[in-house]
């Protein structure tokens, strides 16, 4: 066999396993993008509006969720990374979202955070989850413990509101995942809503934590002995880029894409869809303001917060509670 015939039968074996490969994802893939029935939740008690939860062009899973956060670079080993030209770990300016729990600090830049959108991870002995939502900026963490049961979640690639819907992932038998008429059996969670919109769990609710958003050279000045999230080497190439296309811009600006209860346009609490806001829990209720904070409003410390652009954190929670 020359050279060539051999060169070109390896081609066209790489070719034909990668077809296969591709195949083989495609059929064990859950949801088509485009209809609700095909992620195969149980919505027969949803608990929203059917007609703000839509499927937001992606499979389950179709942003990689980190479900087992692998152990956390310390100090030493960021500042390591830092003094490499091509190997930054974070910026002084990069934004970060970061978690204090008895003492303990660590922190998970955007960089990394914008490609998984949900990480599981345990500090300080308590199992938390960090989200944050590409198509509304919406960044909380919540303690994953719900009643006696510790959930791990992961991407549903469903939206309400264009918000981030996750879903509390389990082992799915054999039997049930090849039979595509059958639900699956996990239940859906909306971050802004922080609870559980459909699914057996229906109605239960996630403790916010407090969480910091801002810089990592702010954060890094609060606390200078944090530990942070490891990267994912497996998607090392993609987070050099922003997993939001030109197709989500419009003029520069983002632009929504999916359905969404529309905010008022007039009267004094109207604002700009894309204005950033903070929310924070009190005993009497969620408060929220624009950001940045001016002067006069005090978030305490230890109250769980929430960042979202305004008209996302409207559509979920309306506009009770703002603080001028």
């Amino acid at each position: 066999m020359s050279v060539i015939m051999f060169l070109c039968v390896v081609f066209l074996g790489v070719i034909l396993w990668q077809s296969f490969h591709a195949w083989s994802v495609a059929q064990n893939q859950i949801g088509d993008g485009r209809t609700l029935d095909s992620y195969r939740f149980d919505l027969t008690n949803l608990s929203v509006d059917k007609e703000v939860l839509t499927p937001a062009r992606l499979p389950r899973d179709g942003m990689p969720a980190i479900l087992s956060a692998e152990a956390p670079l310390d100090s030493n080993q960021i500042e390591k990374l830092n003094a490499k030209k091509f190997s930054i770990y974070a910026t002084s300016s990069d934004q970060i979202v970061g978690v204090v729990i008895n003492g303990q600090a660590r922190a998970y830049p955007l960089r990394y955070l914008r490609w998984h959108e949900i990480i599981n991870d345990t500090l300080a002995d308590t199992p938390i989850v960090v989200t944050f939502s590409n198509l509304t900026n919406s960044a909380a963490v919540f303690d994953r413990r719900v009643g006696e049961e510790t959930l791990s979640f992961a991407f549903s690639g469903i939206v309400l509101n264009h918000n981030l819907v996750m879903y509390d992932k389990r082992e799915i038998p054999e039997e049930i995942r090849k039979d595509k008429t059958k639900s699956t059996g996990e239940s859906l969670w909306s971050q802004l809503k922080r609870e559980c919109i459909a699914g057996p769990l229906a109605g239960k609710k996630l403790k916010v934590l407090p969480a910091f958003f801002g810089s990592w050279g702010d954060w890094v000045k609060m606390h200078p002995d944090t530990s942070a999230m490891t990267p994912d080497p497996n998607q090392k190439k993609r987070y050099k880029r922003s997993p939001l296309t030109h197709q989500f811009y419009e003029e520069g600006k983002p632009i929504p894409h999916f359905p969404y209860t529309k905010p008022p346009s007039e009267g004094d609490n109207v604002l700009e869809l894309f204005q950033p806001i903070i929310a924070w829990g009190t005993k009497d209720g969620w408060k929220w303001a624009t950001s940045p904070l001016n002067e006069k409003t005090k978030i305490p410390s230890d109250a769980p917060r929430i960042r979202s652009f305004w008209f996302a954190w409207y559509a979920i929670n309306g506009d009770a509670g703002r603080v001028k």
